[in-house]
């Protein structure tokens, strides 16, 4: 299931619910054909609408991804070991702390009252940082895609 099945699903549903609506309020058949009708037609916009705001988002984010790469080329060259070395040192210490609340969760006791927000943490790290770390250094399959 794609993130085009998740939008239009959602719409539907709405879209069959009305139809519902309509069917059991609306005696006249050929009233609730045109009703029908309409609905369908701006509900298809809708879905139009939603494809092309998702497709701008999804071009926004390799835009920047790009910038951000072209940024990592350009501080390779600085005469700074630190600002040469910053990607690499974060790239890491992401990682890392991913790592080691992964291994904290799995082999130490942990109270209850910390496990939530280790779980939060580890969820944000490995669902936010580590992925922005392998796509920004390996690339991701949308770019690889529309590459070709």
């Amino acid at each position: 299931m794609g993130i085009k099945d998740i939008l239009s699903g959602g719409i539907d549903k709405t879209l069959t619910s009305v139809k519902n609506v309509i069917t059991t309020f609306v005696p006249d058949k050929g009233l609730q054909q045109q009703i029908n009708a309409e609905i369908e037609r701006q509900a298809t916009e809708v879905k139009l609408k939603q494809l092309e705001l998702m497709e701008t988002a999804i071009k926004a984010e390799v835009d920047d991804r790009a910038d951000a790469r072209q940024l990592y080329r350009e501080s390779i060259k600085s005469d700074d070991v630190f600002i040469r070395r910053f990607p690499m040192i974060l790239a890491a210490t992401i990682t890392a702390m991913s790592g080691l609340i992964l291994i904290g969760l799995i082999f130490f006791k942990i109270p209850d009252s910390n496990r939530d927000i280790l779980n939060i943490s580890l969820g944000t790290l490995i669902g936010g940082g580590l992925v922005a770390v392998i796509n920004f250094y390996f690339g991701s399959s949308y770019e690889r895609k529309h590459k070709e």
